[in-house]
């Protein structure tokens, strides 16, 4: 008969290791909160595989309970800046253990962004990153310099602060989180070359894999590169194959109904076709549309006179990488990609038209 000391210590020893492994389950958020709420008290949190999940300032305190299964990303936002500034302005944390993650310094009056996090190295490490892509963001700004995906200056700005970054903390959980975010600013070398900093581990693991995916669609998108047949279904439900326009040059045009930009360039647009329709030039307008009738019903309101066609399935948007619309892609007659453009310039001075007038300066002036 086993003793009753015995009997009492055997179950203590295992609701402590029920409890030890319930808290590990467990990321606990927890904030200090300085300035006025004026009643706006909730701190939000949401995320990849998260439901939204909220909790109170109360005392100039908060605290949030996530489960925690994997390496996570889950960003925060206040009820005070989603109601005075009509804008989420959300704070990311890179979290890749449970425990407790501390937000110190925080202002609700000021972007959640210029709090500190700490208690968990990850988030700490991604915040650094945050904070160097933000300084060159808000230089940009200073300068009246554009920011788009569009902008080389800017690309190249954020290269650099990321290849700093990487050099110096690739060895953090937070390093290849840095690395997806923006690996839509880097070509395909500068993506490589930063991939190769990582360490084996992360190449390897299921984020570093897609990274290897999206590098080479990347790779098979960027100007250079030949594109392969595609197939979209054309406005009277026929199908049109890419490969029916080589030996011409082809602007292919990623457009959707509910886009203000791509429908504010289809004036500009009908300008450059009037212009090389008679000169082995073509326009081929993609719509990424969901709905059918919507695309239908704006095409028809356009009244566009080139080749038009629905991306089902996605499957063009995949092989080009669209993460954006309007893109546009200049193809040569053998479908090698001259120039990649988002957003088209509407003076005419953007990098499509000035490959254009290249092009057919000689054809032009026999015309």
């Amino acid at each position: 008969m086993i003793p009753m000391k015995k009997i009492v210590l055997t179950a203590c020893s295992l609701l402590v290791i029920g409890v030890t492994a319930w808290a590990q389950d467990t990321l606990t958020v927890r904030g200090n909160v300085k300035g006025d709420t004026e009643g706006l008290n909730k701190i939000y949190a949401l995320g990849p595989g998260l439901t939204k999940d909220s909790a109170e300032i109360r005392n100039g305190a908060f605290e949030l309970k996530i489960p925690f299964k994997e390496d996570m990303k889950p960003y925060f936002f206040s009820e005070y800046s989603l109601k005075k500034r009509k804008m989420e302005a959300p704070f990311t944390a890179v979290v890749d253990r449970p425990g407790v993650l501390s937000l110190q310094d925080f202002d609700i009056t000021k972007e959640m962004r210029h709090a500190r996090w700490t208690g968990i190295a990850s988030a700490v490490d991604y915040q650094i990153f945050e904070d160097l892509r933000y300084a060159v963001k808000e230089r940009f700004e200073k300068q009246s310099m554009s920011i788009s995906q569009n902008s080389e200056p800017f690309r190249k700005a954020v290269a650099e602060a990321l290849e700093q970054y990487l050099t110096k903390y690739s060895a953090s959980p937070a390093a290849i989180y840095a690395l997806e975010d923006n690996k839509n600013l880097l070509t395909p070398s500068q993506l490589s070359h930063m991939f190769q900093l990582l360490p084996a581990a992360q190449q390897e693991s299921d984020q570093g894999r897609s990274l290897r995916e999206f590098m080479l669609v990347l790779q098979a998108s960027s100007v250079g590169s030949v594109v392969e047949d595609m197939v979209i279904e054309g406005v009277d439900a026929v199908d049109i194959r890419l490969q029916d326009y080589k030996g011409k040059y082809v602007l292919i045009d990623f457009w959707a109904s509910w886009c203000g930009p791509c429908k504010q360039a289809f004036p500009h647009m009908k300008s450059i076709y009037e212009k090389y329709k008679g000169h082995d030039f073509e326009i081929v307008s993609i719509s990424i549309d969901k709905d059918k009738e919507a695309w239908l019903k704006e095409y028809k309101k356009q009244i566009l006179p080139w080749v038009n066609g629905l991306d089902k399935g996605d499957t063009a948007q995949k092989m080009l990488n669209i993460t954006a619309v309007p893109t546009l892609f200049l193809l040569d007659p053998d479908g090698k990609i001259l120039v990649k453009e988002i957003g088209l310039d509407l003076k005419g001075n953007g990098p499509i038209e000035t490959t254009l007038q290249q092009v057919f300066k000689d054809r032009m002036k026999g015309s």
